[in-house]
């Protein structure tokens, strides 16, 4: 079960990714969740995801993964 949770995390850390990579390139949104469904077709993040990290990007976040919530170590 840990190595499907891991595998899960690290893909949607890749979309994250190229989601960073997509600001940098002053790419929107919308244009940024287009170019994700066309690699990733039905398994690209959910639209609300993408403007989720799409904002904190912008606004200068570096990191990728989720923050830790307390409790987890």
């Amino acid at each position: 079960m840990c190595e499907i949770v891991s595998h899960l995390e690290a893909f949607i850390t890749e979309q994250r990714t190229n989601i960073k990579f997509c600001i940098l390139l002053q790419i929107s949104p919308a244009e940024t969740l287009t170019m994700l469904q066309q690699l990733y077709g039905d398994r690209t993040i959910k639209i609300s995801l993408v403007y989720d990290w799409h904002k904190p990007f912008t606004d200068g976040r570096e990191i990728v993964v989720d923050d830790l919530c307390s409790g987890q170590l």
